[in-house]
């Protein structure tokens, strides 16, 4: 069910993971016992939902940070087939206003 939007081997290269990432506010105590000097942590996670029943099936889902640019967003995204990097355009009206919006791990239709 997530976070794929296919039933078929993963496209990712064997080199790299689909997951996401929180930020996590350290305590004082948890600063001095790792060492930290930031007030807080990226973490990454990995996770996988399944079921025995159909479901809804996406068109792709965002699996890195968008990377938004002077009058353009670039979204990696996992699709049914491959794994694409897409532009949208400031032209491109209503999907580029949604698209400025998503984040990582976010469905893209």
């Amino acid at each position: 069910m997530a976070p794929c939007p296919h039933a078929d081997e993963c496209p990712i290269d064997f080199d790299d993971w689909c997951h996401f990432s929180s930020r996590l506010q350290r305590t004082s105590i948890h600063r001095k016992v790792k060492n930290g000097q930031l007030p807080y942590e990226d973490k990454k996670f990995s996770c996988i939902c399944v079921s025995k029943k159909p479901c809804k099936t996406i068109k792709s889902r965002i699996i890195r940070h968008p990377q938004i640019r002077k009058g353009h967003i670039i979204l990696d995204l996992c699709t049914k087939d491959v794994i694409k990097k897409v532009t949208i355009k400031k032209s491109d009206g209503d999907i580029y206003k949604k698209a400025r919006n998503m984040r990582w791990g976010s469905v893209f239709e």
